[in-house]
């Protein structure tokens, strides 16, 4: 279950090695489009997942390979969510994290 309370306590992967892609939330609070700016390092496997405020799975929103060093722009249709906290569960070869948005 993903809240404010357990993003705090996340540690997923190496410590201690240099991030292996980093992702932007272009606006924040959204409306319709959830746009995500990500810089891989090198080739890679993504996962982005969709969480509500309760920690509860929405949709899988992307799983995509990634051939080699880039940065991509993600674009995802939101309008149809209710307004509230989000949580993106967002995984690659190397790391897990956690963004959080504002649906409005």
């Amino acid at each position: 279950k993903i809240t404010d309370e357990t993003l705090t306590n996340l540690t997923f992967g190496p410590s201690k090695s240099k991030p292996s892609l980093s992702v932007d939330i272009v606006e924040n609070p959204i409306e319709e489009k959830l746009r995500l700016i990500i810089d891989f390092k090198s080739a890679d496997n993504l996962v982005i997942g969709l969480y509500d405020a309760n920690g509860q799975f929405v949709k899988q929103l992307a799983r995509s390979i990634i051939l080699d060093a880039t940065i991509e722009e993600f674009q995802f249709d939101v309008s149809d969510l209710a307004t509230g906290i989000y949580y993106l569960d967002i995984h690659n070869n190397d790391n897990r994290f956690t963004k959080k948005f504002i649906k409005e």
